[in-house]
């Protein structure tokens, strides 16, 4: 059997047969446990030095998918534990606020860590505010707080993993399926974007996301260790026409098919949605470098 790549790592016939040995010899062991093992055993970390334990689990389950590996069954998750209960943060001021953009600036972006006092007030905004709620990303992700000049909270906005495959995309950037699997982790996409909606200042949105993508490529090299090439997001076009987007000079490459990243048999339909993409540095050179 030839080599195979998942999740960015090669794997041959002896790593496979590892792996089973692994499973094999813990019974007990639920996939977490498996894949944080393996992940440790290996050493396997991104460019900033963290341990790609999220990797890992998406490894084990692509190759449980191929029929690569024979893993435990998923353990029954308990019904308290299905979904992330967000707490409500009192005293938010949601009073209308109409002005210009130059009487809001200038504007800060506060980067959201995982477990400070910031945390609980930005999931509580996305899940009350959101249309698609909160949702935990997953992968390598960048949060960001935006305040106005007088502290008040105008939006936030979530930038996380590439998605896997899409095909408008990869066909612009006209990179190989080896090339897309080292290449993604050089590209951001932005998940959630959430102006609040008492806030009525024009221009804010294009504003902020160009204020967003350049503090961006520092964040995410810090963050990952990679330095950011292309930023992408998907437009739901039942709700939204992507305006904001366009005027900060995304770039529209079509639609997406309605299939998701564990639609392993073609029948997960989702709605289409516009993709639109920002290079971070020329075409030719953006290009060259993720197809190298």
């Amino acid at each position: 059997m030839a080599n195979i790549v998942v999740q960015g790592r090669a794997l041959d016939e002896a790593q496979l047969q590892a792996i089973q040995a692994l499973v094999d010899g813990n019974p007990s062991w639920s996939r977490r446990r498996l894949a944080d093992a393996l992940v440790q055993g290996w050493d396997w970390r991104n460019a900033a030095g963290r341990l790609k334990d999220m990797s890992c689990r998406r490894m084990l389950a692509r190759l449980e998918a191929k029929g690569l590996v024979r893993l435990p069954a998923r353990r029954r998750v308990s019904p308290k534990r299905k979904a992330k209960v967000i707490a409500a943060v009192p005293g938010v001021d949601q009073s209308e606020w109409v002005a210009l953009l130059a009487e809001v600036q200038p504007l800060s972006l506060e980067q959201v860590g995982y477990g400070t006092a910031t945390t609980a007030l930005f999931d509580h905004l996305l899940a009350r505010y959101h249309y698609l709620g909160y949702s935990y990303p997953v992968g390598a992700n960048v949060r960001y707080l935006a305040r106005g000049r007088d502290g008040r909270v105008l939006a936030c906005a979530v930038w996380a993993s590439a998605a896997l495959k899409v095909g408008c995309r990869d066909r612009w950037l006209g990179w190989t399926s080896a090339q897309r699997i080292a290449g993604l982790a050089r590209v951001a996409n932005n998940t959630r974007f959430l102006i609040m909606p008492w806030v009525r200042v024009s221009l804010l949105a294009s504003h902020l996301l160009g204020l967003m993508t350049r503090q961006l490529a520092r964040d995410w090299r810090e963050r990952t260790g990679q330095r950011l090439a292309l930023v992408e997001t998907f437009v739901d076009e039942s709700r939204f026409q992507g305006t904001c987007y366009r005027a900060a000079n995304w770039l529209d490459l079509g639609r997406t098919t309605g299939r998701t990243r564990d639609d392993r048999y073609s029948q997960i339909q989702t709605p289409t949605k516009r993709v639109l993409v920002l290079p971070l540095q020329p075409l030719a050179r953006l290009r060259r470098e993720l197809a190298g």
